[in-house]
Formats: C-alpha cells, structure tokens, sequence
C-alpha cells in the first residue's frame, strides 16, 4: 500500500507515529499528522530521523529549501504551540534522550 505514496509522504505517516507514540496513543490521530507536516514543511525530519532511527544519517535530499513551505512560520509556530509542541526545531531534542523506534509496519497504527 505505501508503495504508492510520496517518499515525503511516508515520511510524514512515520512522524505521524512518532508523534502518536510520544504522547502514548496506540494510533495516529488528526493532530500527529498536523504535528508531522509542520515538522516536514520546516525540514526537520533529518532531526527527527536521527533521534527516531537510530545512527539514521543526519542528511536527506528532501531539503525544505528546495520547495515551497506550507505554512509561514508564523503559522507554523503558533500550531505547534495550540498543539502543546515544543515550536522550537526538533534538533533541541537534548541528544541521549531515549525515544522509541518507530516499527516499520504502520498499518497498526492508521485507523
């Protein structure tokens, strides 16, 4: 199934897990996808990656420069804070800090 999708597209579906196992939630709700694509619109999934896979590399192709960004900052700021995120880039992540891999079937999760 997710051999359709966008490579940005599954990446927001595997931060949108991140984000609903962060909070402890056994699915993905609205506001885990909404968390995701401003996270991916600001080009932090390399941050995300390198906290969430562990020894991923730190860069990807999919840079934020090369395209248009959804929300303004802004926007992008005041969502993550109505989202009690922190709206600082997800590279303040104090290095250490133990976060759970993402398992790589999803299709539990997405209801």
């Amino acid at each position: 199934m997710f051999e359709r999708y966008s490579e940005g597209a599954r990446r927001v579906i595997f931060a949108s897990l991140w984000s609903a196992r962060r909070r402890g939630a056994s699915y993905i709700e609205t506001e885990d996808l909404l968390h995701a694509l401003i996270r991916y619109d600001r080009g932090e999934f390399p941050a995300i990656s390198a906290e969430v896979f562990f020894g991923a590399p730190a860069d990807h192709e999919d840079s934020a420069e090369s395209r248009q960004p959804f929300f303004s900052d802004g926007v992008a700021t005041n969502l993550l804070r109505e989202l009690h995120e922190d709206p600082d880039p997800v590279s303040a992540v104090p290095r250490g800090e133990k976060l759970e891999a993402t398992p790589h079937d999803v299709t539990d999760f997405c209801r």
